[in-house]
């Protein structure tokens, strides 16, 4: 399909993939691909000081490898991660 693009969403208990594309008259959006990770990278979080705790760094940038390799097998001509404010509002967020 031309024009695909690939998104990964990483929220606070799930990291999930869509592959999609415009349909042939440019109507709607058709799903071509999708897929669903349960790594819970809020565990352990509080809220005074959050912090992403080891064990959920890894189990989120394991499953961000996983469904990122997924995608490419759909060769899409567009990719971008969006993050949830567990991750974006973690004291650590850029070692995330």
């Amino acid at each position: 399909m031309s024009d695909s693009i690939a998104v990964i969403d990483v929220g606070s208990n799930s990291i999930k993939l869509l592959v999609a594309c415009v349909d042939e008259l440019g109507r709607s959006i058709k799903a071509l691909y999708s897929k669903t990770i349960e790594a819970r990278i809020s565990t352990g979080i509080n809220n005074e000081l959050p912090t992403l705790t080891e064990a959920a760094i890894n189990r989120g940038t394991a499953a961000i490898v996983e469904l990122y390799g997924l995608s490419l097998e759909h060769k899409p001509n567009k990719f971008a991660i969006v993050a949830t404010s567990a991750v974006r509002d973690a004291e650590n967020s850029g070692e995330f």
